[in-house]
């Protein structure tokens, strides 16, 4: 495909068609990785937990932090979020 400008813009409707029709075929390869890592994703353990936990105890809604360890060293953290962020 000839072009007249350094990002792409097609000069005839031929090839904005071409271009078009890449494109979808594009978008048509990555759909179906897509789905699975979306899948994937709502199978883990706290998705969407952020928008879905109320604490049973003072009523906070999204506020949610789980303990995490550092493999190599042993360093213990939480990570989550917090009221305010």
């Amino acid at each position: 495909m000839s072009v007249w400008a350094p990002w792409g813009i097609p000069r005839s409707e031929k090839e904005l068609r071409e271009a078009l029709a890449q494109a979808n075929a594009t978008v048509q390869q990555l759909s179906a990785p897509v789905e699975q890592l979306t899948l994937q994703s709502q199978a883990s353990l706290g998705f969407d937990a952020q928008h879905t936990f109320d604490c049973p105890s003072c009523g906070s809604h999204g506020t949610i932090a789980v303990p995490v360890s550092c493999t190599s060293c042993g360093h213990e953290a939480e990570w989550g979020f917090w009221p305010g962020q």
